[in-house]
C-alpha cells in the first residue's frame, strides 16, 4: 500500500493569508511523491482513516460540509532577525485584537509578545496566548453560538503562535521543509481509530527524514509540547492533552542533518536550551525526563513513562524513491499540492 500525494507548479483552491491553502476539487499534478505505508498499527490506522474518508458518499444538499477536503501548509525556516518574524508577531496582536472587541477573550498587554523579551517570557506569553483560546475552543457555549469568523482567527492563531515559538533561537537544528497535508472530513472524524499504547508505542523522535508522520490533529499540547516550549503552567492546570486519533491528516520533513536516518535515531539535542550542540549528544530522553522530574509532573498525576507521552510523532509511511537533494528539488520545482491518493499494490 502507497500513498501518493500530486504536487504542480500551480496553485488551486483557495489560500489564505497566512499560507494554508484548502481545496476540494483535486487535479492530478505535475509529479508525486509517494510514500510506502508502514505495517505497524499506526500505519494501519492511518489507511483506515484515509481509507473513510475516500468512502464518504455524496453529502445530502442540505448538508453544508463537503464530503471532503484537502487543507495544507508548507513551512519555510523563520528566524527571529528575519523580516517575516515581524509579520507574524503583527498578524498575531491583530487577532488577539479582534478576540478582544468581540468579546470574545480579554487579550490586554500583559499577553503581547516582542523580541525586547527573554526567550523565557516570549515563551510564556505564547503559551498563555495558546491556553487562552484553547479554553475557548473547549467551552460548548462558544461553540454553539459563536459567529464562524472567530474560529477562523482562532486556527490562525494557533499556527501563529506555533510559528514564533521556533523563532525564538536561530542556533537550534530547525526542518529544511516542513509540510502539513490535512486530508478529511467532517462526516467521518468522529469515526478516526482512537490512539492505543500500541500505536503510541510507534512515536519516534526523528520526523525530519522525510518519511510521512501522523499528524497531531488535538486541539491542544501535549506533553513533549509542553517539554520543548517550557510550558510548566500547563502541567500545573492539568491541561496536557495527548494525541487522540490516528486521522488522515499527516506531515513530513526533511533535515539535512537528519534525513534518512532511523525513526528511533536519538542524537537530537534540546534545542530550546539556547546551548550549541553538546558533545557528545545528550539523549533527549534525559534531557525530557529531567524536565519532567524538575516540575515535577508526577505531583500532577503524570507519569511520563506512559506510553501516550513518548517524544515524536507516529510514522505511517517510508518516503520513495528520494534523496534529500532530490526531495529539496522536487519541492522547489512543485510546490503545491493537489491531490492525495492511496495506492493498493
Amino acid at each position: 500500500m502507497k500513498y501518493r500525494v500530486h504536487f504542480s507548479k500551480e496553485p488551486i483552491g483557495t489560500t489564505d493569508h497566512t499560507g494554508t491553502n484548502t481545496f476540494v476539487q483535486e487535479k492530478v499534478g505535475d509529479d508525486y511523491l509517494e510514500w510506502e505505508i508502514l505495517d505497524t498499527a499506526a500505519g494501519r490506522a492511518f489507511v483506515q482513516s484515509t481509507q473513510m474518508i475516500f468512502d464518504v458518499s455524496d453529502c445530502d444538499e442540505d448538508n453544508t460540509s463537503p464530503r471532503r477536503w484537502v487543507s495544507w501548509n508548507h513551512y519555510q525556516s523563520v528566524y527571529k532577525t528575519d523580516d517575516q518574524a515581524l509579520v507574524y508577531i503583527q498578524q498575531l496582536h491583530d487577532d488577539m485584537d479582534w478576540c478582544v472587541q468581540h468579546n470574545y477573550i480579554p487579550f490586554d498587554d500583559s499577553f503581547k509578545v516582542s523580541y525586547d523579551l527573554t526567550a523565557e517570557e516570549f515563551l510564556n506569553r505564547l503559551n498563555r496566548i495558546h491556553f487562552a483560546f484553547e479554553s475557548v475552543l473547549e467551552d460548548n457555549q462558544v461553540q454553539l453560538t459563536a459567529e464562524p469568523q472567530l474560529f477562523i482567527v482562532l486556527e490562525r492563531l494557533n499556527k501563529l503562535v506555533h510559528d514564533l515559538e521556533k523563532t525564538v533561537d536561530s542556533k537550534r537544528w530547525m526542518a529544511d521543509c516542513f509540510t502539513v497535508i490535512r486530508h478529511s472530513s467532517d462526516h467521518v472524524r468522529h469515526l478516526f481509530p482512537v490512539c492505543t499504547d500500541e500505536i503510541y508505542e510507534c512515536f519516534a523522535q526523528n520526523t525530519l527524514n522525510g518519511d510521512l508522520f501522523s499528524d497531531y490533529f488535538t486541539v491542544g499540547k501535549d506533553m513533549q509540547a509542553a517539554y520543548f516550549t517550557k510550558d510548566s503552567e500547563l502541567i500545573r492546570k492539568k491541561e496536557v492533552k495527548s494525541q487522540t486519533v490516528i486521522s488522515g491528516s499527516a506531515a513530513f520533513a526533511c533535515s539535512e542533518t537528519f534525513f534518512g536516518l532511523d525513526h528511533h535515531f536519538d542524537d537530537m539535542w534540546d534545542y530550546t536550551s539556547k546551548l550549541d550542540r553538546p558533545d557528545p549528544p545528550i539523549s533527549t530522553y534525559e534531557l525530557y525526563y529531567g524536565w519532567a522530574r524538575s516540575i515535577p509532573v508526577s505531583d500532577y498525576g503524570y507519569d511520563i513513562t506512559e506510553p501516550q507521552h513518548r517524544l515524536g510523532r507516529a510514522p505511517v509511511g517510508k518516503l520513495l524513491n528520494h534523496t534529500y537533494q532530490s526531495l529539496k528539488q522536487f519541492l522547489q520545482q512543485y510546490p503545491f499540492c493537489c491531490k492525495v491518493e492511496l495506492i493498493d499494490e
